[in-house]
């Protein structure tokens, strides 16, 4: 239960039309003509073959609760009305992490530093969407491994930094998924290194 699965190559279909919704771009009311959406399509490219895909889940037991938070079988004390609520019927819950990796965030810098704003954005953008979905992959696999044993994940998830589920918890969650296995690290203000690195949590449910 403990034990962490790593998935050193994840393979997933390109969220172009999140991409695209992330730039600013709605269907049916903003114009783009096609020179500049080939633009967008070769950097969605460019960012797909930088990204390096890897992520990380471990399972892990509710030991106890408390009026405004959860113990977990690790010892960490989560402190967050939000996540108890969210945990409220779980027995478990699934940490996950994801990497973009390194190769996109140097490329994203070098575009800064020339001053084409513009590339750097669509692979900025294409990195935050790519890594998102590859979260929803490690959710869907554990799905599927939940199912046969007829427990289910919470419809939501949660991420240090959202509601009172402060960024200082990066740092119990970086050292309970071994992220520096990923090549992912730590800053003082709790925030994860490459950029496009996110963990959240689930809770794990009887059906």
């Amino acid at each position: 239960m403990n034990s962490i699965s790593f998935f050193d190559s994840i393979r997933i279909d390109v969220p172009r039309r999140r991409i695209y919704s992330r730039l600013g771009y709605r269907k049916g009311k903003t114009v783009l003509y096609n020179s500049r959406r080939n633009d967008i399509e070769n950097a969605i490219d460019e960012a797909e073959a930088l990204i390096r895909l890897r992520g990380c889940g471990r399972r892990v037991a509710v030991r106890d609760r408390t009026g405004s938070g959860v113990v977990l079988g690790t010892g960490d004390i989560i402190e967050s009305g939000d996540v108890a609520r969210l945990l409220e019927r779980s027995a478990e819950v699934l940490l996950m992490g994801v990497t973009a990796g390194k190769e996109i965030i140097d490329s994203i810098r070098r575009d800064a530093e020339r001053g084409d704003l513009t590339h750097g954005v669509v692979l900025d953008a294409a990195a935050g969407e790519i890594a998102d979905a590859a979260l929803e992959w490690i959710v869907r696999y554990y799905g599927h491994e939940f199912s046969r044993e007829s427990r289910k994940l919470t419809p939501r998830r949660f991420s240090a930094g959202y509601g009172d589920f402060g960024l200082e918890n990066q740092k119990w969650i970086h050292r309970a998924l071994d992220l520096d296995r990923l090549g992912v690290s730590l800053t003082p203000a709790f925030m994860l290194v490459p950029e496009k690195s996110v963990t959240a949590l689930a809770g794990i449910e009887s059906i």
